[in-house]
């Protein structure tokens, strides 16, 4: 007998946000790099141009440890605090402004300027260069913000990076970052079998081959279990930062987003969990969702606790 698969989505209005929750999962294929990216680009580009129109925000184009960034901050209410933001996109595709629906209202919430790097991409740049850029990213900004405490974060492979820099800046004993948050991060390159109860309706906005294409343009015959291709490996404990992960019931990564935050409580790390139902990969990115906003209002109450208690 078929089991009808579950899904407790409620509709928005918004015709864009209810077809995209709404939609089966379409295999994609990479074909042209410059294809892929010229195409996310023009979907994530047209929708950050009303955040940046906002009137208590101001955004400031520079360049830092020799990468472009982007500095997002809010004219209205400023903290002390910096926070280093690395932006998905499967280490392939990704910009500046494609997460201006979670860093505007972040700084917004918190006060705290947001720093975005540009780091370089795959395949022209396969691993470990997107790691060497977050790490000279946290090195550039740790020189210039003083005694400001930082945050790191990231969305997906952005998370990745977030959580390799984390790991990286421990290890070396360089950095007392004051809070880590990782948004749907793809931190276990290792394993791509579908994990998900198969009563719950697939993530529509990731297709599972494309990944795979995603990692080989990446890793390029490298180990995938590498501590720092798939930080979920890494060396953690009680001497790294508090953690917060978000992830949805829908997520194709959901299970990989716990299994790291298990791998992080058992190694005595503090580490929080928000698992939001019915909610897919990064879903914090369409703000227009009352479960993104509620979910980006956590994340700058967790952020603003942290870097209130390491000023103490």
């Amino acid at each position: 007998m078929n089991q009808k698969v579950q899904s407790g989505f409620q509709a928005t209005g918004i015709p864009f946000i209810d077809d995209l929750f709404n939609t089966p999962p379409v295999r994609v294929e990479l074909g042209s790099i410059n294809e892929v990216r010229t195409n996310t680009d023009f979907e994530f580009h047209s929708r950050a141009a009303p955040y940046l129109e906002c009137e208590d925000i101001e955004y400031t184009y520079s360049v830092q440890a020799g990468l472009k960034c982007l500095e997002v901050q809010s004219r209205l209410k400023r903290s002390k605090g910096r926070i280093l933001y690395f932006f998905g996109g499967g280490f392939v595709t990704g910009s500046l402004l494609q997460d201006m629906p979670i860093v505007v209202p972040l700084a917004q919430m918190t006060g705290m300027s947001i720093i975005i790097p540009l780091y370089r991409l795959a395949p022209e740049h396969p691993w470990p260069s997107a790691i060497d850029d977050a790490a000279r990213s946290l090195l550039a900004l740790e020189a210039n913000c003083g005694d400001e405490p930082i945050v790191i974060m990231g969305e997906s492979a952005g998370g990745n990076l977030a959580l390799n820099t984390t790991l990286n800046a421990a290890a070396s004993h360089h950095s007392k970052l004051a809070a880590c948050v990782l948004l749907s991060p793809w931190c276990d390159l290792t394993d791509f079998r579908r994990k998900h109860d198969a009563h719950v309706r697939p993530d529509p906005t990731i297709d599972h081959e494309l990944l795979v294409q995603f990692r080989d343009a990446y890793a390029q015959g490298q180990d995938f279990s590498r501590p720092d291709i798939s930080p979920t490996y890494g060396n953690f404990g009680a001497h790294l930062p508090p953690t917060l992960i978000t992830t949805g019931t829908r997520d194709e990564l959901l299970f990989d987003c716990l299994e790291l935050a298990k791998r992080m409580r058992d190694s005595g790390m503090n580490v929080e969990v928000n698992n939001v139902q019915d909610m897919l990969h990064v879903f914090e990115l369409y703000y227009e969702l009352p479960q993104a906003r509620k979910s980006l209002e956590k994340i700058a109450a967790f952020i603003t606790h942290h870097v209130n208690l390491q000023q103490q």
